[in-house]
């Protein structure tokens, strides 16, 4: 359906030379989009946002029925969930961090059931950008060696 929505719907605005907000749809194929690990996900992501808000096609274009945007949606959204799928992008992912002093007492103390005094075994935590964890990327072998230590 979503090949039929974009022929029947978009084309006349989105191919040749003049082509609205510089997106091309000349070409496009729906059943071969998930083939490629380079296909614009945000930029169907963005339609998609538009098209459940009945933005797209513009209010003086050929608009599809309520019953063509529904069968539309749910076919580029299927699109949209098979591409994450076969080109997963988990963001960040350096994003562990060590534990500050009182977390860490408290994971001894729910851990092992023990109350830990780390004020003498851990040095004090410094703050970055407000907060007394960092990264572990950050961890120098020092503080690495004191919570060895501690454990």
């Amino acid at each position: 359906m979503v090949q039929s929505l974009v022929e029947n719907h978009c084309i006349d605005c989105h191919s040749g030379d003049d082509k609205a907000a510089k997106f091309d749809l000349e070409g496009f194929d729906a059943n071969q989009s998930n083939d490629d690990s380079q296909w614009d996900t945000s930029t169907w992501e963005k339609i998609t946002k538009r098209m459940r808000a009945r933005q797209m096609p513009p209010p003086d274009a050929d608009r599809p029925t309520e019953q063509e945007y529904v069968a539309a949606l749910v076919g580029l959204e299927g699109l949209l969930e098979r591409q994450a799928e076969r080109f997963p992008e988990p963001g960040r992912t350096e994003s562990l961090r060590r534990l500050n002093r009182t977390e860490y007492k408290n994971a001894v103390r729910d851990l092992l059931s023990v109350n830990v005094d780390v004020t003498d075994l851990l040095p004090a935590d410094q703050l970055s950008h407000g907060f007394d964890n960092v990264t572990v990327g950050e961890l120098s072998p020092v503080l690495l060696n004191r919570y060895i230590s501690a454990a």
